[in-house]
């Protein structure tokens, strides 16, 4: 008995953390003396490597200074997250010992952050563009990797934002990046970088290789309202870019990109390849590029003196172009681009340049060009239309032509479109061509760099055509949450506006906190065992109009411990048969999983008799003729049996039988065969 119990106090306690259980911890470098278990800020965790990672629970962070690198290290516990999250008054006021002062200091890490496995969230809290970000990872010399490493092979959904990360400068020789996820040929997906400040990177911003999506809602990567700064290969050998998908390896099978979305985010001096490159022996589908601005403070960057110049031949950033993928590759693929309502000022090669081989069904829609090279800008690789061009510079001795032409939809302007360029201010200035003259894309977004609706469309990632919208979005739920043991349970919604997600009810945050035009997956939990009926949804889009509450019907959340049996859900007996062998079909499921012999039939209504049996039968002998019944079984691993499934069959001898069959009603069987008697 004492083992009994003991063994289950041990399951229990195996359990607590999928019941939702979950528990704060707190790190702060100066506080605490002596006891320090991260249990309470008076006992605060003074290091990054003092902390033990548990799967459901959340970290706080104080300012201050943490001279140390981190690593994020916790096997996967199937969705169960890790949050990390700066410290802050709206969760952290009530706690015992809070002061402001936690919130108010950046949280500055003066070494490198590395994340072992998927389901990592690293929040922040505050900080947009440039500015104000809770936590900061600063390279503070030029040894010891990137600033941020993904080691997640294969591994989903991380999280980082309001994050700053800062490089070692743009002449550093060992070509650092911000973020560099180490993966390849096994996909992860639905990566989120959102509201970072990343700066002073001599080789790259964000590496990404092999990270794919089913969906734009299942997305495999999401950048949005970013802002970079001094990246890209500066190095004498490297042609670095800011944003690079692929390592380039000529290794099978070749690293997959799909359904990436990056949009709303502010690129400031990069230099190299490509704002976005993707390498060669890559596949590369569904793509947006949406309401990004892209600017350089000068066509060529000299990294002999580190400061931007006008064009130098042979240091020009940027080249092919300001979105390229590779031509290296007989499988190379470039396809679903959808490059829309960009502003781009002041690049060399200011064009997207699809060389691959394999490329089709790309889009390049109401891009606003300042002052760049053309000769590509898509090829034949993508239908290109409604896009504006000012201070086009052809390259006569390249044989590369100025402006693009005979577009449909194109805007030729003849004075400056935007309020004062250089100073980044990007807006439309009255009369410019770019205004009105766009295309509608509103059943893909509806909100301009700013975040401001788009009244009309204008052309270039900053609207001059808003106006106050007053329709909030309309939500409904397309897949329900059903009641099971699953206790992180996702629900499937629509809306037709994007915008950020809000929760209520016993069910808590979901973990997306922004949706997508169309339909959006958010999942709950861990959550405890019980009945849940009050939890709703609500999205408000960029102009503050909230939907009405979506209500999710109410659901269970049952016992770990199943005792929902399987169910029989084919079961078909031949209703007549001339011989004793008779054919039947059968196949059973379970809501966990079926034991490893999980069939059985009988003649008699009782699983009592069965003989359990590993696959399937697909027949049954009778031992006499005759009208007969039978009965079939299933059951799951924790030997719950299912109700039985009953079939009939009439077995009858053929006409004018002679051999096996006699004649008469009543048969019996004599050496194998069925010897019907009168």
């Amino acid at each position: 008995m004492k083992k009994l119990i003991k063994t289950s106090i041990f399951l229990l306690l195996a359990l607590l953390p999928s019941l939702g259980f979950a528990a704060s911890h707190y790190i702060h470098p100066l506080l605490c003396e002596s006891a320090c278990d991260g249990s309470s800020w008076a006992k605060a965790w003074t290091t990054f490597g003092a902390v033990t990672w548990t799967r459901g629970d959340t970290y706080y962070v104080a300012g201050g200074a943490y001279a140390e690198n981190v690593n994020i290290t916790s096997p996967l516990a199937g969705t169960t997250r890790i949050t990390i999250k700066k410290a802050n008054a709206a969760d952290n006021s009530g706690d015992a010992g809070w002061n402001p002062s936690f919130a108010d200091t950046q949280a500055l890490i003066s070494g490198s952050l590395s994340i072992a496995s998927g389901y990592i969230t690293l929040d922040g809290v505050t900080g947009v563009l440039n500015s104000g970000h809770g936590i900061k990872v600063k390279k503070s010399v030029s040894t010891g990797g990137n600033a941020l490493t993904y080691f997640g092979a294969g591994q989903p959904s991380i999280s980082v934002s309001h994050l700053e990360f800062e490089g070692t400068g743009m002449n550093d020789a060992n070509g650092w990046s911000a973020l560099k996820q180490v993966n390849g040929q096994t996909p992860s997906k639905n990566i989120y970088i959102g509201y970072c400040y990343l700066h002073e990177f001599s080789q790259n911003g964000l590496v990404f290789t092999g990270v794919a999506g089913t969906s734009y809602d299942d997305y495999g990567l999401l950048v949005e309202n970013i802002y970079t700064h001094n990246t890209g290969g500066t190095l004498g050998t490297g042609h670095g870019q800011t944003i690079q998908c692929g390592a380039g390896k000529s290794v099978a099978p070749y690293e997959i990109h799909s359904y990436w979305i990056i949009r709303n985010s502010f690129f400031h001096n990069g230099v190299g390849t490509a704002l976005l490159a993707c390498l060669g022996y890559t596949q590369n589908d569904h793509m947006r590029f949406i309401n990004n601005i892209a600017r350089n403070d000068g066509q060529s960057y000299d990294k002999n003196t580190n400061q931007w110049t006008s064009y130098i031949p042979g240091k020009v950033p940027f080249s092919p172009g300001v979105i390229y993928t590779s031509s290296t590759g007989p499988l190379t693929s470039a396809t679903y681009f959808e490059i829309y309502n960009n502003t781009f000022y002041n690049i060399y090669k200011n064009e997207v340049a699809l060389q691959s081989p394999v490329k089709h069904d790309n889009y390049i829609k109401n891009n606003a060009s300042h002052s760049g090279r053309y000769g590509y800008m898509g090829g034949d690789a993508a239908i290109q239309t409604y896009n504006s061009y000012y201070a086009c510079q052809p390259i006569i001795t390249y044989g590369i032509y100025g402006c693009p032409y005979n577009q449909v939809g194109q805007q030729n302007e003849t004075s400056d479109p935007f309020v004062n360029a250089a100073l980044n201010n990007f807006n439309l200035v009255p009369g410019a061509k770019s205004i009105g003259n766009g295309t509608d894309l509103r059943t893909i977004f509806s909100d301009d760099f700013n975040g401001s609706y788009r009244a009309a469309w204008d052309i270039g990632a900053i609207a001059a055509s808003t106006a106050p919208d007053v329709t909030a979005p309309e939500l409904a739920v397309v897949t329900p949450i059903t009641s099971s043991v699953n206790n992180t349970p996702a629900l499937t919604f629509s809306t037709n506006e994007p915008g950020n997600i809000s929760y209520g009810g016993a069910c808590g945050n979901g973990d997306r906190s922004y949706a997508l035009y169309g339909n959006n997956i958010t999942v709950f939990g861990p959550l405890a065992v019980g009945v849940y009926s009050n939890c709703t949804i609500t999205v408000t889009d960029g102009s503050g109009n909230a939907s009405l509450p979506l209500g999710i019907a109410s659901f269970e959340v049952q016992d770990p411990i199943d005792t929902v049996p399987p169910t029989v859900d084919v079961f078909n007996l031949g209703a007549t048969s001339s011989s004793l062998t008779v054919p039947l079909s059968m196949s059973c499921s379970d809501d966990t999983v079926l034991d490893l012999a999980p069939y059985c039939i009988v003649e008699v209504n009782s699983a009592a008799a069965c003989v359990w049996r590993e696959n399937a039968p697909t027949s049954h002998t009778f031992q006499t003729g005759g009208a007969h019944s039978l009965y079939g079984f299933c059951r799951d691993v924790r030997l719950n049996v299912s109700a039985a499934s009953s079939g009939a069959t009439t077995i009858t001898p053929p006409d004018e039988s002679v051999g096996e069959w006699g004649r008469g009603v009543n048969g019996r069987r004599v050496n194998d065969k069925l010897i019907y008697v009168d």
